[in-house]
C-alpha cells in the first residue's frame, strides 16, 4: 500500500477514493431499509460487505499493475493472447444462455463476472497496439482487422443481449481511430461497419429487450407509468425530493421499494435524493478531475502506446459515467450502464480500477516528463 501511495497521482488517487467511499455510503444506505426496526444480520450487509472486499481485492491489483510496465504489452504474443482469451470467455456466456435456454445471459461463475465489463478495457489496449505501430509495413491491413475483431466481440456481447455495452464498444473504437489519426483506408471502412452494426443493435429484438418501448418511455414517461417509464419516474421524483441539500443519508424512501436497482444503474438518483444538487455536484466534480487529470497524461505521455491506452481509458469513464447521469436524469432513454466506482457491481468496479492500474503505469513511466508540465 506504501508503494501505491507513493506511484500514483495523487488527484486520481483521492478522485477514485472519494468515488469509491461515496458508492459504499450509498450501498449502505440502500441496504438499510427497514432493518434498523427489524434486526441486523448479515444478509442486511452482504453487498456492502461483498463491495468493500471487491474494491480491496481491485485497488490491490490495480497498485501490481501500476509496477507492470505497460510496453510489454505491446508484442503479438501478448496482445493476441487476451484478445483471443476475451473471444473465448464471450463465446462460453453464450453457450451457457443456450445450453440452459436463458433469455438472458451476461455472466460466468454464477453470476459473479460480467466479461463484458472487462472486454472493453482490453479491446483500448488491443486498439492501441495496432494504432501506434499505423507506420510500420502492413499496419493498415491489421489495422482493419483488429477492427473487424471489435465488431465481432461487440456482436457477441449484443447476442446475451448486451445491445447497451455492444454499442458503447462500437462508440470507445471509432473514437480511438479517430484521435489516434487512423488512415482513411481504415477509418471510412471501420466507421461504416461501426454504425451500421449499431443501428441493427438498436433496431433488433433480442431476448424481449424492445427499444421501441424504451425510447417511447423517455420521450413519455408517464404515459407508461406503471411499466417502461416506472423506473424513470421514480428516477426523477428522487432528484425532485433531494432538492439543493438533500434530504439526509439514509433518509431517502425511493430506496423503500419504489426505484429497483437504486444501488447499480440507479445509484446517482439515490445520491441526489439524499445528498441533493450540492452532492450530485459533487460527484460530477471528482469524476471531470479525474478523466481531466487521465487525458493530461495521455497528453504528455512521449509513448504512442502509452499516450492512447490514458486517451482510451479516460474517454471510456468520461462515457460511461456522463451515459449514466444522462439516464438517471433521463436525458437519454434508459439502459444499463453502472456508474464507475460508485454503482454496486464487482466486474465493472474491478475493471474500473483495472483501468486506473494500467493509467497509472503509463504515468509512473512519463512521470518526470509529466511531473514538469503538472
Amino acid at each position: 500500500m506504501r508503494f501505491y501511495i507513493k506511484e500514483w497521482d495523487e488527484i486520481i488517487l483521492v478522485s477514485v477514493l472519494l468515488l469509491y467511499i461515496i458508492g459504499l455510503v450509498n450501498i449502505a444506505s440502500a441496504s438499510l431499509v427497514g432493518s434498523v426496526f427489524i434486526k441486523f444480520s448479515f444478509s442486511t450487509y452482504k453487498k456492502l460487505i461483498f463491495q468493500l472486499g471487491v474494491g480491496i481485492v481491485g485497488f490491490f491489483m490495480a497498485a501490481l499493475i501500476t509496477k507492470f510496465d505497460y510496453e510489454k504489452l505491446k508484442n503479438p504474443k501478448a496482445i493476441y493472447s487476451i484478445i483471443s482469451l476475451n473471444i473465448f470467455l464471450l463465446t462460453v456466456v453464450l453457450l451457457i444462455k443456450y445450453a440452459k435456454h436463458m433469455p438472458v445471459n451476461r455472466w460466468l461463475f454464477g453470476g459473479s463476472l460480467q466479461v463484458s465489463e472487462f472486454s472493453k478495457i482490453i479491446n483500448i489496449v488491443f486498439l492501441a497496439y495496432y494504432i501506434s505501430r499505423k507506420g510500420e509495413v502492413s499496419a493498415t491491413k491489421e489495422l482493419l482487422f483488429a477492427s473487424f475483431l471489435v465488431a465481432f466481440q461487440s456482436f457477441l456481447i449484443f447476442l446475451e443481449p448486451d445491445r447497451g455495452s455492444a454499442i458503447f464498444l462500437l462508440f470507445i473504437a471509432f473514437i480511438m481511430l479517430w484521435i489516434g489519426n487512423a488512415p482513411p483506408r481504415v477509418l471510412y471502412p471501420a466507421t461504416f461497419m461501426f454504425g451500421v452494426l449499431g443501428i441493427l443493435f438498436l433496431l433488433l429484438k433480442t431476448g424481449g429487450n424492445y427499444v421501441e418501448g424504451r425510447f417511447a418511455a423517455w420521450l413519455n414517461p408517464f404515459a407508461k407509468a406503471n411499466t417502461k417509464g416506472y423506473q424513470i419516474i421514480q428516477s426523477l421524483f428522487a432528484f425532485a425530493h433531494g432538492r439543493f441539500f438533500g434530504v439526509g443519508i439514509g433518509e431517502g424512501i425511493q430506496k423503500e421499494g419504489y426505484l429497483p436497482e437504486i444501488d447499480t444503474d440507479y445509484a446517482l438518483a439515490l445520491i441526489g435524493e439524499e445528498w441533493g444538487f450540492l452532492g450530485v455536484s459533487f460527484v460530477v466534480f471528482l469524476y471531470a478531475g479525474l478523466v481531466y487529470r487521465i487525458f493530461k497524461i495521455s497528453d504528455f505521455a512521449e509513448n504512442s502506446f502509452g499516450k492512447l491506452i490514458a486517451f482510451g481509458i479516460g474517454m471510456y469513464i468520461a462515457t460511461e459515467s456522463i451515459w449514466n447521469m444522462m439516464m438517471a436524469m433521463n436525458v437519454i432513454p434508459s439502459k444499463g450502464i453502472a456508474l464507475p466506482f460508485i454503482s454496486y457491481g464487482s466486474s465493472n468496479l474491478l475493471a474500473n480500477l483495472l483501468a486506473i492500474g494500467l493509467v497509472m503505469s503509463v504515468y509512473r513511466k512519463e512521470k518526470k516528463p509529466w511531473k514538469k508540465l503538472s
